[in-house]
């Protein structure tokens, strides 16, 4: 079934309960959704002039792509959320997303310039960083991973970190900065109070706890430290923070899952373990 706006053309967004509807046809492809509660419904959202996508929903999106590209090796980049199915009923979403990304490194000849593609990323709770993604693919494709069921990690990254860490080049840094990028942006989305304005986020260096498969190691841990500034009253002012994210993708269930928190600024100050990657005042 494809979802439609309301006859009546007044309302767009429309919502739909697992009790009367078992799968989700977008696209051509399928989602297909089980194990919701009967109270939770589906409300169809479009991304368009009148519809805005949501950044949330848009950071969403560049996660899946993430897990897409750091599986298969690819390089894909977000261009344009075509529109999304959210969960209702609960304080914690799912997120059925339907959007086109661009090939930055032209590998996919047989590819169209935009390339569709099907996401799920679900909050384990309202509120907090810790993301799952079971689906990313292009459209049409067969997910390979399996889907054993298994406890998710929820475990937050460890600071004090329990093991050393490997500082990142400068030149990596930058080959990488999409999704260091959406880290950062992750991060600060789920910090209460808010911390910065859009745009203004500068990388300054990255580290990380293991260092045998590099950036592109499936589990690790990576601590971020950035500077922002924001519009005070009394003028424009420059903080810098560390963002600390777990990544980590789970064989036997196909979970990809993002966990993570924006460093308290007494933490962050905690500098002499690591001068050359956290020698940054704060503010």
């Amino acid at each position: 079934m494809i979802f439609e706006p309301h006859p009546s053309g007044e309302d767009l967004h429309s919502a739909y309960t697992l009790a009367e509807h078992k799968k989700l046809e977008e696209c051509g492809g399928k989602f297909k959704l089980k194990g919701y509660a009967p109270h939770i419904g589906l409300l169809y959202e479009p991304c368009d002039e009148r519809t805005p996508c949501p950044p949330r929903v848009s950071l969403y999106a560049r996660m899946g792509l993430h897990r897409y590209n750091l599986l298969k090796g690819r390089k894909f980049e977000l261009n344009r959320v075509d529109h999304y199915v959210k969960s209702v009923g609960s304080a914690a979403s799912t997120y059925f997303m339907t959007l086109y990304a661009m090939d930055m490194e032209g590998g996919g000849a047989s590819l169209p310039p935009e390339t569709c593609f099907e996401i799920a990323v679900s909050e384990y709770s309202a509120n907090c960083f810790i993301l799952f993604c079971s689906i990313a693919r292009i459209q049409g494709e067969e997910d390979q991973t399996k889907r054993r069921r298994k406890d998710k990690d929820t475990r937050l990254p460890e600071w004090p970190p329990v093991n050393p860490l490997y500082v990142v080049e400068k030149s990596e840094v930058q080959e990488n900065d999409e999704w260091i990028r959406l880290y950062v942006e992750l991060a600060v989305t789920f910090d209460f109070p808010p911390s910065r304005g859009e745009g203004d986020i500068e990388i300054l260096d990255v580290s990380m706890d293991r260092m045998d498969e590099g950036l592109d190691a499936k589990n690790a841990t990576f601590y971020i430290s950035y500077k922002y500034s924001d519009d005070a009253w009394l003028g424009k002012r420059c903080h810098h923070r560390i963002a600390a994210v777990r990544r980590s993708f789970d064989e036997d269930s196909g979970n990809f899952s993002l966990v993570g928190a924006i460093l308290p600024k007494e933490g962050a100050q905690e500098r002499p373990l690591f001068p050359n990657l956290f020698g940054v005042e704060n503010n």
